[in-house]
């Protein structure tokens, strides 16, 4: 495998590290760049992407255009065909309104034709009945004669007798009309206690439904409330939980940076933060997308510092394993170290 020699930054000494290792030691900005080259190339293929689009978007609305002009074209069509059939529709519907008028009239005249068929045929009965009760009145009117010659000192005439009779009949039909309003009357106060009882009745029961109802409701919102209660406890509670594991892993993040800052001044493996990114450490711990912002770049510089040490440590390893070689070697020459 080739190897490639770099000056180990503790030591002052040049180390032969695989290519493997290679990539690990690329310094941020070298990495920085990459990313932008990437970037860029990405931002001509959107801007290509972005005309083609534009493009198609107007040969699109060309295509909408001229569908829209079709469309009103045929909504025109159908409009002015829609006016034709109902122009037709309401001829039709005045032609059959005059022809149900005209057999409507028809009908009502030859009902009036059998009516007055009718009402001859009954004046003509009551014409018989009266014929025939007028024969059946003469025994009457030999009785009232009998009657006027029994008792000249009352009745001087018929007429008399017809009169009394007719203030006799007129007080006893008075009597039974007052008889018969206040039984009426009765009726209707009867009537009117029994349906103000039903309804008394209808509207208990209805108001009683409604009590059901509303504190079934009442149930029913109570149950939400208390449930929706408990899922706000609960996820406050979860919110809680969250935060205080988001605070105990910024913090242990905070606590390995300080470990890899605090070391000496002149120490090649100590990189400053807030240069190489451009960003500051949020005071505020309530600002969630910064502090998760300035994490993953402290993440990432202390993922360098594991990488480094881990050169170094390994580094180390080979030179061990060269100086107990050497060692071996002189003390098989007899060499006196």
């Amino acid at each position: 495998m080739e190897k490639k020699e770099i000056i180990n930054p503790v030591t002052k000494k040049s180390v032969k590290l695989p290519v493997a290792n290679q990539l690990d030691t690329v310094s941020p900005a070298t990495r920085l760049l990459e990313k932008r080259r990437l970037m860029y190339e990405k931002q001509e293929e959107y801007e290509q992407k972005k005309k083609e689009f534009k493009q198609n978007e107007a040969y699109f609305r060309e295509q909408e255009k001229e569908l829209r002009e079709k469309d009103l074209e045929i909504q025109g069509g159908m409009i002015k065909f829609s006016t034709f059939l109902q122009d037709n529709e309401k001829k039709k519907k005045r032609a059959d309104q005059k022809i149900k008028d005209e057999r409507e009239s028809i009908d009502l005249k030859d009902g009036e034709i059998s009516k007055k068929k009718e009402y001859l045929k009954i004046l003509e009965e009551k014409s018989k009945r009266i014929e025939f009760k007028v024969q059946a009145m003469k025994k009457y009117e030999q009785y009232l004669d009998n009657v006027r010659d029994c008792n000249p000192d009352e009745y001087q005439e018929l007429q008399d007798i017809l009169s009394r009779y007719k203030t006799l009949k007129s007080s006893n039909v008075k009597l039974s009309s007052n008889l018969s309003d206040l039984e009426k009357n009765l009726d209707d106060l009867k009537n009117t206690v029994s349906k103000y009882e039903k309804e008394m009745k209808t509207e208990i029961m209805s108001l009683n439904n409604d009590i059901a109802n509303l504190q079934q409701k009442f149930e029913q919102i109570e149950d939400q409330k208390n449930k929706l209660k408990n899922e706000a406890e609960e996820s406050s509670s979860k919110k809680l939980s969250k935060v205080s594991d988001l605070a105990r892993i910024l913090m242990a993040i905070d606590n390995l940076e300080n470990r890899c800052l605090n070391r000496k001044d002149k120490s090649a493996l100590k990189y400053p933060l807030n240069s190489l990114m451009n960003l500051e450490d949020p005071k505020n711990f309530n600002m969630f997308q910064k502090r998760k912002e300035y994490a993953k770049a402290q993440l990432h510089f202390i993922e360098q510092y594991l990488k480094d040490f881990k050169a170094i440590i390994d580094n180390i390893n080979v030179n061990r394993v060269d100086i107990k070689k050497k060692i071996a070697e002189k003390r098989e020459n007899n060499v006196y170290i």
